[in-house]
């Protein structure tokens, strides 16, 4: 599901800033105005950002309207829906190669025991 959200507290201190601002602070300064983005305006109103999201990304069709709605709305994500859209039709998993800690039982306990664990 994607809905508003609001902070409820207040920051803690005037030099806390907000997730969009700082990020936005870091492109400002690493890009500059090179690509014609307006850094503070888009910290200044999330409807921009929401704009940006849209333009790239097609099921955000209407982003700004439809996260207005009570509830919010749901995204086509195949998974939600329990659809794999992979060649067998079920989930797939990989396991990212020199990452320790994963193996079949037996390869973990083949392990020895000074072997440290991640």
């Amino acid at each position: 599901m994607v809905h508003a959200s609001r902070g409820f507290l207040k920051p803690p201190g005037d030099m806390v800033r907000s997730e969009p601002a700082i990020i936005a602070g870091i492109a400002k300064a690493r890009l500059g105005d090179r690509h014609g983005i307006d850094w503070d305006g888009l910290v200044g109103d999330y409807d921009r950002i929401r704009e940006k999201i849209e333009a790239i990304f097609p099921d955000f069709f209407d982003f700004n309207a439809r996260v207005r709605n009570p509830g919010g709305f749901r995204l086509d994500v195949a998974a939600s829906f329990r659809r794999w859209n992979t060649v067998i039709g079920k989930a797939t998993f990989l396991i990212a190669p020199g990452i320790r800690g994963f193996g079949t039982r037996s390869e973990r306990s083949a392990r020895p025991d000074d072997d440290p664990q991640p």
